[in-house]
Parts: C-alpha cells; sequence; structure tokens
C-alpha cells in the first residue's frame, strides 16, 4: 500500500466516525493550544535576544539584590577608565520624566538622560540623523535623540524633523537624530534621549547622587567573571576613598538578557511546564480513546489480515489515523492559541515585568507540531499493539482483552496522577493569590484618585517657586465639586520607583547602631494622611504651619519607631539626615523633631512590609531636586470621573505642566498582585482540563470495561446479585484507578509545590489544604464519573447478556 493510499484509507476510517474523530482532535488541539500559548510567549520574552550587536557582552551593573545601580556619575566615570575591563561604560538616568508640547499641548514623555558612553555601549546605529559624542555635546547645545517609535508616531515618521526645535521642560531642544527601538537596551519604553547634563550642574559632580544605571560592554578577550573581580576591587578603593558615599557600595554583573527577564522568568518556565504536564494528558488521553477505539474494531483487524493485510499494514494504519489526529490537534491548537494571544496580549503585558511579545513564530509553530504529531503517534501505539493481539487466534483474545484493560487502567492512574499535579499546583497559587489579597495595606485605596507630578527644572529650579506651585495647585484639586482632601507625597503607596533615601542619625542614641541606617524620605502636603486613612499612632500630624520658617518637624513611620526608640519614646526625639548625605547639609546636622508616630504602608510591593520611613513637610525638604510626587485626592462617588477635573485643575495653575498616570489608587493595588493572578488563573485553567479530560477518560473507560464484562455481569446477575452489587462492582474499579493516581500524584505534587515555592506568599509549598482539596474532589468525580456506567452494569439482563455472547 502506498503512502497515499494509506493516509486516504486512514481518513476514511476516521471520517466513519466524526464524533471520535472530532473528540480526538479537541483533547489534543487544547493541549497544544495551551502550549503553544505559553510556548509563544516564552520564545518573545526570554528566548529572544536583544536587537543589538553581541549582546552577550553586554553587562547591566547592579546592587546585589537588587535591579538598581543606584550609582553616581563620578563613580561611572571610575568604572569607564577600567580599559582593561570594559571597551564600553554607559550610565542612564531611565524614566526620567520630559515634558514636550506635541500639538500645541503638554505631553510627559518617557525620557532616558544618558551620556555618550551608552551609546558606544548598545553600539546601534541611528536610522536618521547622528548621536551626541563627547566631542560635540559642549558644542550641540540642548539637543535630544528621538526613539523609533515616537518618530512614528508622534512626527509622522517625517525626515524634516531633524533639526526643528523641540520645547522640552521648558526649553527649546533640537532632535538630531533618530535610533532604533533597540537603542532602548533596559526596555524602560524610552521616548525620548537627552543627555546627562539637562538635570543640572549637579549631576556630574555628586558622586551620592544614586540615580543612575550603568550598562558596560565587555572588552574583546574578557569574560563576565574578571571584569566581576576587577569592579570588586574597584568597589573597595572607592569605599575607602569615599567613605561617605560609597561605604557598603557593591555592584554585579549580569548579562543584560539574563537581567531583563529575571523577574519574569521563573514564573513563565514553572507555567511551561504547567502547559507540558496538560499536554502529556491529553495525550495519554488520547491513546486511551484509541485503545478503546481500538478494542471495537477486532473483527475488522482480522477481517483484513484475511484478505490479505499483514499486521504491519494493519499497525501501519494506525499509525496514520494517529498522525492525522496529530495534524489535526495541531491546526486546531494553532488557531485557539492565536485567538488567545490576540485576546489575551494586553493580559499578558499587565501581568509581566519588560517587554511582553505574543506572536506566534516558527520555534513556536514547528515544536508544537512535533510536540502534536509525536504525541498522536505515541498514543497510537498502544491501539497498534492490541491489533496484534486480535489478529491472534481466539483462544488469547480473551487474555488479550484483560491485557487491554490493564493498559487502560495504567492510562488512567498517570493521566489522574497528572492532573492531581496540575490541580495541587493551582489550588496552592490561588491560596497565595488569597493570602495576598488579604494582605493590609496601611491605607485606604477606595475613592482615591492618583496622578504623577514632575514640575520643569527651567521653571522650577529652585525650592521657593516648587513650593508654591504645589501648594498652589492642592489648592485648585480641593476646589473641584466632589473632593473631599487633597494631598501631595513623594513615595506614595505601592510605588517602588518613586522614592527617596537617605542615613539617618538620631539624637543620644549610641553609635555606630544607626549609623548606616537606610530610610526612605517622604515629604507630604495637604491632608495626605487622612486622605488614605493612614492611623496616627502617637504625637500630632503635619499642618499647614509647618512650613519652611517654622521648626523642623518630621514624622516617622512605626518600622522607623520600632527600630530606633523600642521603649516607645519617639514623640519629641531629634532626627536628622547624616553629614553630607545627599538629602542632607554639609556643614553639620539640621536636626528635625519627631511630633508623631504613624503606621506602616505597603509602600513598595505587597510582599513586602514597609521600611523605615521619615514623613516631613514639604516645604521644608533640603534639597531642589526633590520637584516630583504624587497628587492623591479622596473624592465623593467613581475616581476615574475625576481625571479630566483634575488635569484642569493642574493646567489652571501651569498650562505646560501635564499630570502622567492619573489612575484610581484602587488600580495600582490590582496591579501590585497581576503577576500572581495571572498565574493562579492560568494554571487553574490547565487544572480544570486536566480533571474534565481526567473524568472523561474514566467515564469512557468504565463504560468499555462494563461492555466487556457482559457476560460476567450477566452471570453474576443470574446467580442473584442485584443492581446495587453490580453497581458497587463497577464502582469500586474506578476508585481503584483514582486511589492509585492519587497515590502517585500526591507525591509528584508535593515535589511540584516545592518548585513553586518562590511564587507563593503566606503559605508553605506543603500545604495540607492545597493537596486535600484536590484528593476529595477527585475522588468526589470519580464517583460522579462512575455512576452513568454503574447504573447500565445494574441494569444488564442476564439472558441478553448471555445471548450477547
Amino acid at each position: 500500500m502506498t503512502l497515499p493510499s494509506l493516509f486516504a484509507d486512514a481518513l476514511r476510517s476516521l471520517a466513519r466516525r466524526p464524533p471520535f474523530a472530532a473528540f480526538a482532535v479537541l483533547t489534543l488541539g487544547l493541549g497544544v493550544a495551551a502550549a503553544t500559548t505559553l510556548f509563544s510567549l516564552i520564545a518573545g520574552t526570554l528566548l529572544t535576544p536583544s536587537q543589538m550587536a553581541e549582546p552577550e557582552r553586554l553587562m547591566v551593573l547592579h546592587r546585589p539584590g537588587s535591579v538598581e545601580g543606584d550609582l553616581g556619575y563620578p563613580d561611572i566615570a571610575d568604572l569607564a577608565a577600567r580599559r582593561s575591563s570594559f571597551a564600553a561604560v554607559g550610565a542612564i538616568w531611565a524614566g526620567y520624566a520630559l515634558d514636550v508640547q506635541v500639538d500645541g499641548r503638554p505631553r510627559r514623555l518617557v525620557g532616558a538622560l544618558v551620556d555618550p558612553g551608552w551609546w558606544r555601549a548598545v553600539d546601534v546605529e541611528p536610522l536618521l540623523g547622528r548621536i551626541p559624542e563627547a566631542s560635540t555635546i559642549a558644542s550641540d547645545g540642548p539637543t535630544v535623540v528621538a526613539s523609533e517609535r515616537f518618530w512614528r508616531s508622534q512626527l509622522g515618521a517625517d525626515p524634516a524633523s531633524l533639526g526643528r526645535p523641540l520645547m522640552v521642560n521648558g526649553r527649546s531642544h533640537v532632535l538630531i537624530g533618530v535610533v532604533p527601538d533597540a537603542a532602548d537596551a533596559l526596555r524602560i519604553g524610552a521616548d525620548l534621549f537627552a543627555p546627562v547634563g539637562l538635570a543640572g550642574d549637579w549631576v556630574p559632580n555628586e558622586r551620592g547622587a544614586n540615580v543612575f544605571d550603568v550598562l558596560a560592554r565587555l572588552a574583546p578577550g574578557v569574560g563576565q567573571a574578571a571584569a566581576q573581580a576587577d569592579v570588586d576591587t574597584l568597589m573597595a578603593a572607592l569605599a575607602e576613598a569615599h567613605p561617605r558615599t560609597n561605604q557598603g557600595k557593591r555592584l554585579q554583573l549580569s548579562p543584560l538578557d539574563r537581567f531583563l527577564h529575571a523577574g519574569s522568568a521563573p514564573l513563565l518556565w514553572s507555567l511551561q511546564l504547567a502547559t507540558l504536564v496538560l499536554l502529556a494528558v491529553a495525550v495519554v488521553n488520547l491513546g486511551a480513546l484509541l485503545l478503546v477505539r481500538g478494542s471495537a474494531r477486532g473483527s475488522e483487524y482480522q477481517l483484513r489480515t484475511a484478505l490479505g493485510a499483514d499486521r504491519a499494514t494493519v499497525i501501519r494504519m494506525l499509525l496514520a489515523e494517529g498522525s492525522l489526529l496529530g495534524l489535526g490537534g495541531w491546526l486546531l491548537g494553532l488557531a485557539l492559541a492565536h485567538l488567545a494571544i490576540g485576546l489575551s496580549g494586553s493580559w499578558f503585558a499587565d501581568a509581566l515585568p519588560g517587554e511582553v511579545s505574543t506572536s506566534l513564530d516558527l520555534r513556536v509553530v514547528g515544536a508544537c507540531l512535533a510536540l502534536s504529531l509525536g504525541g498522536a503517534i505515541l498514543a497510537s501505539l498502544l491501539p497498534a499493539w492490541a491489533a496484534l493481539r486480535a489478529v491472534r487466534p481466539a483462544a488469547m483474545q480473551s487474555a488479550g482483552s484483560r491485557g487491554e484493560r490493564r493498559a487502560l487502567g495504567g492510562l488512567l492512574v498517570v493521566e489522574i496522577a497528572l492532573a492531581c499535579v496540575l490541580m495541587v499546583g493551582a489550588a496552592l497559587l490561588l491560596r497565595s493569590v488569597h493570602a495576598l489579597s488579604q494582605v493590609p495595606l496601611g491605607f485606604h485605596a477606595e475613592g482615591i484618585l492618583n496622578a504623577q507630578l514632575v514640575l520643569p527644572e527651567s521653571r522650577y529650579g529652585s525650592r521657593p517657586p516648587q513650593t508654591l506651585a504645589v501648594e498652589r495647585m492642592l489648592a485648585a484639586l480641593q476646589a473641584i465639586p466632589g473632593v473631599r482632601r487633597a494631598s501631595f507625597v513623594t513615595g506614595g503607596p505601592l510605588q517602588p520607583d518613586c522614592c527617596i533615601g537617605s542615613r539617618l542619625i538620631a539624637e543620644n542614641v549610641e553609635q555606630p547602631a544607626n549609623e548606616e541606617l537606610g530610610v526612605r524620605v517622604r515629604p507630604v502636603l495637604g491632608d495626605y494622611f487622612g486622605a488614605l486613612d493612614i492611623p496616627l499612632q502617637q504625637g500630632r500630624l503635619l499642618g499647614v504651619d509647618d512650613d519652611e520658617d517654622a521648626p523642623r518637624v518630621a514624622l516617622v513611620n512605626q518600622a522607623l519607631a520600632s527600630k530606633l526608640f523600642p521603649q516607645g519614646d519617639a514623640v519629641g526625639r531629634r532626627i536628622a539626615w547624616r553629614t553630607g548625605s545627599v538629602s542632607g547639609d554639609a556643614e553639620g546636622p539640621l536636626w528635625m523633631e519627631v511630633v508623631g508616630v504613624v503606621g506602616d504602608i505597603r509602600a513598595s510591593t505587597l510582599r513586602e512590609d514597609d521600611v523605615p520611613a521619615v514623613y516631613l513637610p514639604y516645604p521644608q525638604r533640603q534639597r531642589e531636586w526633590v520637584r516630583f510626587g504624587s497628587f492623591l485626592i479622596e473624592v465623593e462617588g467613581e475616581p476615574a470621573g475625576y481625571a479630566a477635573a483634575m488635569q484642569d485643575a493642574i493646567a489652571s495653575v501651569d498650562p505646560e505642566v501635564p499630570l502622567d498616570q492619573v489612575a484610581p489608587l484602587s488600580l495600582r493595588v490590582g496591579e501590585a498582585s497581576a503577576s500572581e493572578r495571572f498565574a493562579a488563573r492560568l494554571a487553574s485553567g490547565f487544572a480544570l482540563l486536566a480533571w474534565l479530560l481526567s473524568l472523561q477518560g474514566l467515564a469512557v473507560v468504565l463504560w468499555f470495561v462494563v461492555a466487556r464484562l457482559r457476560r460476567e455481569l450477566g452471570i453474576r446477575a443470574a446467580l442473584g446479585a442485584g443492581p446495587a452489587l453490580l453497581q458497587r462492582l463497577v464502582l469500586r474499579r474506578g476508585l481503584h484507578i483514582a486511589a492509585l493516581g492519587l497515590a502517585l500524584g500526591l507525591p509528584l505534587a508535593l515535589f511540584a509545590g516545592g518548585s513553586l515555592e518562590h511564587l507563593l506568599y503566606g503559605i508553605p509549598a506543603l500545604d495540607p489544604g492545597s493537596l486535600l482539596l484536590p484528593a476529595l474532589l477527585i475522588a468526589a468525580s470519580t464517583v460522579l464519573a462512575c455512576w452513568l456506567p454503574a447504573r447500565q452494569a445494574s441494569r444488564i439482563d442476564p439472558l441478553v447478556a448471555l445471548r450477547h455472547e
């Protein structure tokens, strides 16, 4: 039989049983769709290298245990001098706010301040124009470089836009070049790149201004280990030479691609493992379906053999049927995956950190084709084995039937075990999400509208105009009908990327216990604590009288009070920034009296407790660069409905200053657990599908067993066995299979739970409830799956059964 005729015969055979073929393709297609979707996500985020020259030689220098570099520019200059280790060292102030006039209205863009070393490190050629060089920065004047995305979306991809002035932060800048989006190597979504000098003259000289991240390109022939050793030596030398700003500073080198995906990789690989388990469940289920169908085709195999077909031909036909089912499952899986990616691309983007690609690529298509065909062919081996036994003498066929029943039972045991693993994993993630949702926030998020403000330095370069602008904006916000309270804070709730750090000393507290105490500095204005319902635990809150001319005062959070003043006597004590700190005064400490203690909040993530923090009146801040923060207004009704009024109120004070990220605070709370909810929902979907497939497989196999045991059940009925006894016989077989599946699945689930520990919060990986609930659900659903076959068994007529045999 030729190959085309073989597949044509297999197609006709499947066409004679459309329900079976459709169900088999659907079973495999669902597993392929899940694997294709997650494979696409991984291929687009973890397996696609950066689009620049030799990305494997690009290193991100960051603090150990953090994704931030937090370096001053003089430190970066010292790093750049290590020519033996690095061919180029680039500095970037990521996410620097740039306000640009577009169509006569201010627009807040994502900016990046970079030095010439950045362009040498990323090594990309401009699409248009040029990029700044060290020798031309002084003569160029204020310039910016646009990303390709911004150039196309906002400037209409017009080549004539080069050389035109752009009003950036209140100053005229010349657009001198357009670079590929790959120049945004850290994937911050930068629209414009500007020289570091835009931030002020203090930036190149202040070693303690820890605002820069670093990207370095290894020199030829230098490995990561050698460069790390060189950096360790340098940082130790800088700590000795500049103890005030560099004591304790350490840097870790991480390859760029690994660094970019450090946050999302564990989650994605765990979910991909879950999809492979689901695909295995689908393949096992398909194998059981094919074996049941093959057992009913014994007479067909014998007839084919009698007509001259040898065993090899019969087996080839069965493998051809499996290949067609695999191809159909692959096509259906691709279609479902394409639909899923199209519908849920934004969901992926919101749930995962970094840039997310959700397009299918050839690697994914090819891998899933191999998985689908391989799984279907593998599932076809069992009916092929059954076909060999079906063409043997009749004396051996009963033994074959027993062997088939044992094979079917083994398949179901494996299927239930795999489903149990997925169900336990999903239960762990769901319980973790529930625990995360019960975390005390320390503040009230409902009814709060939040927006980000950055005052341009060109017009707000000193503290008095900054304070006046924020006070006038607060008054305008408070005047909006329906606004109950308005406030301003730098470093608000669940805002890890907007904070000020400094070192604190306390009067009459022994050194060096608190010498290196790092705290968060949170300048506030307005009724911040009342709007967010942050409790006052001791003393008083800050008031309108705590202005620039009043005695210096501060609030501390409970985390700081417990650490510095464990006797509970924080109120009335004096604290100050360590002398010479970037947030302090070089001439000596400026003491602040602690007037109150407030509760802790979730300021960074839901998983992390609050760090020691100091709240001080915004007019009493010590540095003019603190010209950014969040407006929070407590409103009546739905907060989102006040967004336009909020923008108009700010424009009434300064029409050239836009607000950014205007959204209800409750959305930020939801976004804080987006990754966990994404994982829990996806794992739950996989677990539900695996559970349904295992139920379907158990029901089909028990129908098959009842059909095979018709004669035995008829004899039992003839000898006096009642319907209840026959039902218990079938039910006992189903529960036996389920018990074996759980005995295999629960130990596997324990191992899988340990691998999920890094994703869990508030519950142990060996949580008893997460193990018991799936086991009980599988046992209960087994009884349900056995009910119809058991009912059929109880209604067998002994005479009909014996006559049938």
